[in-house]
């Protein structure tokens, strides 16, 4: 008693006290015990009597004093921990939940507030099974804690979201509890993280490569066009300094510039070359961007395009603007351009040039007839013909419809141009193979000659131009130039059986006689 008395002392008046009552006490009960016999000079056997009793009223009256003390103090100290632990809940936007062993709801702590404007004052003295109607997710985490068992779950609670530990049988501000689930408001976290899982499929979404890096200039992330771009996977370049010798060669001056402008900007963008894992180089368009959280440096972003694919399809555009999309020759565009480069050349150099304009004979008819499908694989035809009849250096070009144009340069004189011609017409001797069989076919074709006809590119376009329509007025299937002026034929009889069936089939032919 004496020892759980002093251990409950708060201070050291209080000790002293105490220890003088027990001293007393023990004065006294040495003279009793001694007989009678004084145990201080002159205090008698009735005075040591009347001295027991008041030391031992006083003895009991500290105790109880110490004891009261020491309750009251761990009352207050209960209750100063429960009021910072309901301040702390209040604060940090969680919610704790008592659930007795009945299943119903001690309490409710913390900021709550469930859908259709429920409050905790709703819940409280209700089984825990109100919540079946309003939130049955956190209503399933109830009922598997109330069987006993330690765990953590998220749900909704009202429009947040939250981390739930519950936990069987234990109290943290106190009562007679089945289980207590302790509630962590994790609403804005969920947010950053849709925002981040957003923020990541856009990334992955573009056709930049984009990179990210910390302060330390570690790699943090990469997208999808990144691998698709350089060849790296993810896993070779995120968590290192890399290795970014994806840059080709740079030089201290690249270094020098891209820092300075980071520094004094905040950013930098270029067109530098790139090298991808296969060692292959490209030109590539950098950015480079500084991000910053509180004006310091948290990470670098870094996007790259891939001007490779764009120089492509430049020259593919570039491609479809000057080629006729149907035989892939040469366009007017293209054609007009490199006669004009070859009245140059003949200028400087003082040598000929002959334009040949070759129009197929009533190509009408057979588109009429069969159709423009097969009237488009004669015109594929005609062009492949013509190619394969030309030099290398000659341009032979579909000007438009069944209109085609050679252009051929360093004419040394008129029978080279006339060799030319018959070329050309050769090229229709043979029938064209279709999908409605064979099919003859004939052309007119007209000649300017530079300088002769002309000393600039209109000059000889009129005139090939008009030589042409003198070889159609003139009977077609020939060739014709201003300057000789006759039209040369080729033999009209070749082209016989073609007319014959398009004329059978248009039903042109009447029977005159028969044996």
């Amino acid at each position: 008693m004496i020892l759980v008395t002093m251990v409950k002392a708060k201070n050291t008046w209080q000790l002293i006290a105490i220890a003088v009552c027990y001293l007393a006490v023990a004065i006294a009960f040495l003279g009793w015990v001694g007989g009678g016999v004084s145990a201080l000079p002159g205090i008698s056997i009735a005075q040591h009597t009347y001295t027991l009793g008041l030391l031992a009223l006083a003895w009991w009256l500290s105790s109880v004093w110490v004891v009261y003390r020491a309750q009251a103090a761990d009352t207050l100290a209960v209750k100063a921990r429960n009021a910072l632990l309901e301040r702390s809940l209040e604060l940090s936007a969680a919610l704790v939940i008592q659930v007795g062993k009945d299943g119903s709801i001690i309490a409710i702590d913390g900021t709550f507030e469930e859908a259709d404007g429920l409050v905790a004052a709703d819940f409280i003295g209700r089984h825990f099974d109100a919540f079946a109607g309003v939130n049955p997710d956190f209503h399933k985490l109830l009922i598997k804690a109330a069987r006993g068992e330690q765990f953590e779950a998220s749900s909704r609670i009202g429009s947040r979201f939250y981390r739930h530990k519950f936990f069987p049988e234990i109290s943290i501000l106190g009562g007679d509890t089945a289980f207590e689930c302790l509630s962590a408001d994790i609403s804005n976290e969920n947010e950053l993280r849709e925002q981040l899982n957003l923020a990541s499929q856009v990334f992955d979404s573009i056709s930049e490569a984009v990179v990210i890096f910390d302060r330390k200039r570690v790699v943090t992330y990469v997208n999808q066009a990144f691998t698709e771009i350089t060849l790296y996977k993810s896993e070779q370049v995120i968590g290192t300094r890399k290795r970014f010798d994806i840059i080709d060669q740079p030089t201290f001056r690249f270094h020098r510039d891209l820092l300075a402008s980071l520094k004094d900007k905040g950013k930098w963008e270029g067109e530098i070359s790139l090298r991808r894992d296969n060692g292959e180089l490209y030109s590539a368009m950098v950015s480079v961007v500084v991000l910053k959280q509180r004006d310091e440096v948290s990470h670098y972003l870094l996007l790259f395009s891939d001007l490779s694919n764009f120089e492509r399809t430049h020259e593919e555009l570039k491609y479809l603007a000057d080629h006729d999309n149907l035989t892939d020759l040469p366009n007017r565009r293209l054609f007009l351009d490199r006669l004009d480069q070859a009245v140059k050349r003949g200028q400087r150099s003082s040598t000929q040039l002959a334009v040949f304009f070759i129009d197929l004979d009533r190509f009408k008819l057979v588109n009429d007839t069969h159709g423009h499908q097969v009237g488009d694989e004669i015109l594929k035809a005609v062009g492949k013909r013509l190619l394969s009849a030309m030099r290398h250096s000659d341009t032979v070009a579909r000007l438009a419809g069944d209109e085609f144009t050679v252009i051929t340069e360093n004419i040394s004189d008129s029978v080279e141009i006339t060799s030319i011609a018959e070329k050309i017409m050769g090229c229709f001797k043979a029938p064209f193979t279709t999908a409605v069989g064979e099919l003859d076919l004939s052309a007119s074709v007209g000649i300017g000659v530079y300088p002769e006809d002309g000393e600039d590119l209109t000059s000889v376009l009129n005139c090939a131009d008009k030589a042409m329509y003198k070889a159609k007025s003139g009977g077609r299937n020939g060739y014709y130039r201003l300057a000789a002026g006759q039209i040369q034929h080729l033999p009209s009889t070749m082209f016989f059986p073609s007319e014959l069936r398009l004329a059978l089939k248009r039903g042109q032919m009447e029977l005159m006689y028969q044996p």
